[in-house]
């Protein structure tokens, strides 16, 4: 008799563990579907993601190159009309006033004339450097700086240093190089027009990660701008060209004290 009740609950159990198997068996393929149909959206739509950022960046990467050649289209412009387009005039107003019959006086305006030309001459090559900016960086940044500053050098302007590693910097991007050099560019061309400084210190600096140029003048100094949106001396152009390079614009400055800024690049 108890052996008789012993194997209807054995075989009661057995009937249980086989539904439970049964039940085990045909959910967990239900589950793995259900997984792996949720696992592939998960990944289809990261990857979507990812195909809409890489769109984005692609777009902010053509909109900044076109906004860059804008804002030379206009920085040429605004050089031709302001600049050489003033002092050809004043040439002209110049030459038209002399008297030949007044050998003296039309000596010193034909020298007046010809100071006006050779100034001319000068904003035209300072013209010629900002379009060619593409062909000098073919050499590099490093050597397009020492470039740069060698024009400086030759004319007397001021007395320039310039301090760099023998080793060339970590490579970066043609675009990445444009923007640092026409950063450069506008400072090294607040020293000579605006700072009335005598001597001129440019430092470039590397590391595995970062790249910096600084720039330093001993001239008259000024107080920069609080918002970083303001500012004249081209100040904004160049924060703004270090926000496209998630980099870094320091600037510092007081009355009589000179210049000092830094522009940092990320090296990825």
């Amino acid at each position: 008799m108890e052996l008789c009740i012993l194997l209807q609950v054995s075989g009661a159990e057995i009937n249980r563990l086989l539904l439970y198997g049964t039940l085990i068996f045909l959910i967990m393929p239900t589950v793995l579907v259900v997984f792996m149909v949720f696992y592939q959206r998960r990944i289809h739509a990261h990857r979507q993601a990812q195909a809409a950022q890489e769109a984005q960046h692609q777009r902010d990467k053509l909109l900044v190159k076109l906004e860059a050649e804008e804002n030379t289209r206009k920085r040429i412009a605004s050089d031709l009309h302001d600049n050489i387009g003033q002092v050809m005039s004043l040439a002209a107003l110049t030459l038209s006033a002399v008297d030949l019959s007044q050998p003296e006086k039309a000596t010193n305006k034909i020298e007046t004339v010809y100071l006006l030309i050779t100034r001319s001459i000068h904003e035209l090559r300072q013209l010629a450097r900002l379009i060619s900016a593409t062909e000098i960086l073919h050499g590099g940044l490093q050597q397009a700086i020492a470039k740069e500053l060698e024009w400086v050098r030759d004319s007397k302007v001021l007395a320039v240093r310039y301090d760099s590693p023998a080793a060339p910097p970590p490579e970066i991007s043609h675009e990445q190089a444009i923007l640092l050099f026409r950063s450069f560019q506008e400072l090294l061309g607040n020293a000579i027009k605006h700072a009335q400084a005598s001597a001129i210190s440019v430092q470039l600096h590397h590391t595995p990660q970062q790249l910096a140029i600084y720039v330093e003048d001993n001239g008259i100094g000024f107080h920069p701008p609080v918002d970083a949106s303001s500012g004249g001396m081209g100040l904004p152009a160049i924060r703004e060209r270090m926000n496209q390079l998630e980099g870094d614009f320091t600037i510092h400055s007081t009355p009589g004290n000179g210049t000092y800024a830094c522009l940092k690049c990320p090296i990825r």
